[in-house]
């Protein structure tokens, strides 16, 4: 087993994400607790955005962090899909205190969980068109927009929008609901 040093390892780029989605989604669900009407609404919606940045567009920092450490695509998609899957995760675990585990694991092919995973693949490509363009601006000689990331983004920012143009995004929760049903039952 190759030790890679710390910062070209996995966990250098994803500790100040994931600590931002940690600190954020105990401000946001402890926000409640202010009793002060302004002051929760205000911390809501600081926290609550902080984590959906963390979440969301985390992966952008870690895989254009790694790229630029040279890290190896296979470390850098991990590390890239780390916070989201682990939000997916808490999730679905959550689900589990109204459903059965089985429910809560299919919960896990939520449309918006898709979404969220093609959104990543989507940063993925961009995160390496900055890091390339980052490693040319300090001096290294290579291309920076290549077919592979420009494909990646195309194709993950077009499932996106025919899954979501087809119906606004219903039908595929449909269908969804649909398969639900028809592996659990309508269940009331």
């Amino acid at each position: 087993m190759i030790l890679l040093p710390f910062k070209r390892s996995i966990f250098y780029p994803i500790i100040p994400v994931l600590v931002l989605a940690v600190i954020a989604h105990f401000g946001y669900y402890r926000s409640g607790l202010l009793e002060n009407d302004f002051f929760h609404h205000l911390a809501a919606n600081v926290f609550g955005r902080l984590y959906f940045v963390a979440v969301s567009f985390g992966a952008l920092y870690v895989f254009t962090r790694m790229t630029i450490v040279g890290a190896s695509l296979s470390l850098r998609i991990l590390a890239s899909f780390f916070v989201p899957c682990a939000w997916i995760v808490k999730e679905a675990i959550v689900v589990t205190e109204s459903f059965p585990v089985a429910q809560a694991a299919y919960f896990l092919l939520n449309p918006f969980h898709i979404w969220l995973i093609l959104l990543v693949v989507f940063e993925m490509g961009l995160a390496t068109l900055i890091a390339r363009f980052l490693l040319k601006m300090k001096g290294v000689d290579l291309k920076v927009i290549t077919k592979p990331p420009v494909f990646v983004m195309i194709s993950s920012l077009g499932s996106v929008v025919a899954m979501y143009s087809w119906g606004s995004g219903e039908n595929v929760y449909v269908m969804y609901l649909a398969l639900f049903r028809a592996l659990f039952g309508d269940g009331i």
